[in-house]
């Protein structure tokens, strides 16, 4: 029978729970959430993106990362500009602030994961790599054959009115 302690995604959640938390501390120092450490360090290593270009990258919700480069946009970190071909397409980019806070935030991002693998050698490590991708992709296709339904959105509704 399938045990939740010995499960490999209660190891893997264990270890990303553990990094994130000791990350995020560090990274709140610099005024940043972990979120928006992702969507720097999307745009950062492959700039000028659209915003469903980086949720896939940075695994975070459409609609959550909208939100998020607005309170990012207000902070001075990225820029949104219409793309003159498509009305409806915004491109994404880091601004001089951006720019000049991600080598910062890649610094401990870097120690944090060289702390965590120390002792693993570049072999395992890219073994580690190639299976967690290989498991990402298994899991898409298991997506796609059990046809499962994305989450259901909660739709605000406004207030009663009296009959």
């Amino acid at each position: 029978m399938y045990r939740f302690s010995t499960g490999f995604a209660y190891f893997i959640t264990k270890v990303v729970t553990r990094f994130a938390g000791l990350f995020e501390r560090e990274l709140a120092a610099q005024g940043v959430t972990l979120p928006m450490y992702r969507v720097l360090a999307g745009l950062w290593e492959k700039g000028d993106q659209q915003l469903g270009e980086l949720s896939a990258m940075t695994t975070i919700e459409v609609s959550t990362l909208s939100r998020l480069i607005g309170t990012m946009k207000r902070n001075g970190l990225v820029s949104r500009a219409r793309v003159e071909s498509d009305e409806r397409s915004v491109r994404l980019n880091l601004t001089a602030k951006g720019r000049t806070l991600v080598p910062k935030l890649m610094t401990i991002a870097a120690r944090y994961e060289d702390f965590a693998v120390q002792l693993l050698g570049e072999d395992e490590m890219a073994s580690v790599r190639q299976s967690l991708t290989k498991i990402f992709q298994n899991l898409d296709q298991f997506e796609r054959d059990m046809a499962i339904p994305p989450p259901r959105r909660r739709v605000a509704r406004g207030p009663k009115r009296a009959a």
